[in-house]
């Protein structure tokens, strides 16, 4: 407890717990299972541990946490924390934490606005990502749900899905081989995969789904969204939807009355196409 400026502490524990770590502290803690709890400012303080947890991570912490289990909660604007860990969780990340998560499966919750947040990882979450986050995420397999207005997700992921992205999210999903579902209102989604799908898109402007193989599913009316696919399918594309599929072979199905689909394409297939205004096929 109270380990004070320039303390040069070095703990090594099976079990340790380090409180009230004050700036400058320099210290370092070795442990299989440790906690820290109040790291307040200052330049090199370590924990390395196989099962660690970092709470109330305050500004200027520079707190470095290498572990095979991380856990980081209530990381506050400036911390600077960077978490490397095997299995990684953070939540409760504040307004320009400046986290780095470097995790081979890792989760992010509750990531409050600010700008440079990155996690790292080969397996990642992002959930409840708020308004003004700034996140990058870049993993191979990436998951985020619960995208909120404005957020500002940048998803990058060999295998990305993302669903309930909400109005004016502006996420943008990288992917090689991406997913996303419950796209609502305005949200708009950037959408760029060698092969994706989406499913549920509903209203709103400006959603481009751009893959070279890529499917959509369930376009509501008014989705706006702008399918741009070297091989292109949609179904059941409902009245309004305002589709527009740019594939160099596309393929729509059980289009309704009233779409407004435009599909152009150098080789396209039409098929069910019922009755109602609107369809241009080129």
């Amino acid at each position: 407890m109270d380990v004070l400026r320039g303390s040069g502490l070095i703990l090594n524990s099976n079990y340790g717990s380090a409180t009230d770590v004050l700036p400058g502290s320099g210290l370092i803690f070795n442990s299989n299972f440790s906690s820290a709890i109040d790291i307040l400012p200052g330049p090199g303080q370590n924990l390395n541990s196989n099962s660690s947890t970092a709470m109330d991570v305050l500004p200027g912490s520079g707190l470095i946490l290498n572990s095979n289990y991380g856990f980081a909660t209530d990381v506050l604007p400036g911390s600077g924390l960077i978490l490397n860990s095997n299995y990684g969780f953070a939540t409760d990340v504040l307004p320009g934490s400046g986290l780095i998560l470097n995790s081979n499966s890792s989760s992010a919750i509750d990531i409050l606005p600010g700008p440079g947040q990155n996690l790292n990882s080969n397996s990642s979450t992002a959930m409840d990502v708020l308004p003004g986050s700034g996140l990058i995420l870049n993993s191979n397999y990436g998951f985020a749900t619960d995208v909120l207005p404005g957020s500002g997700l940048i998803l990058n992921s060999n295998y990305g899905f993302a669903t309930d992205v909400l109005p004016g999210s502006g996420l943008i999903l990288n992917s090689n081989y991406g997913f996303a579902t419950d796209v609502l209102p305005g949200s708009g989604l950037i959408l760029n995969s060698n092969s994706s799908s989406a499913i549920d898109i509903l209203p709103g402007p400006g959603q481009n789904l751009n893959s070279n193989s890529s499917t959509a599913m369930d376009v509501l009316p008014g989705s706006g969204l702008i399918l741009n696919s070297n091989y292109g399918f949609a179904t059941d594309v409902l009245p309004g939807s305002g589709l527009i599929l740019n594939s160099n072979y596309g393929f729509a199905t059980d289009v309704l009355p009233g779409s407004g689909l435009i599909l152009n394409s150098n080789s396209s297939s039409a098929i069910d196409i019922l009755p109602g205004p609107g369809l241009i096929l080129n």
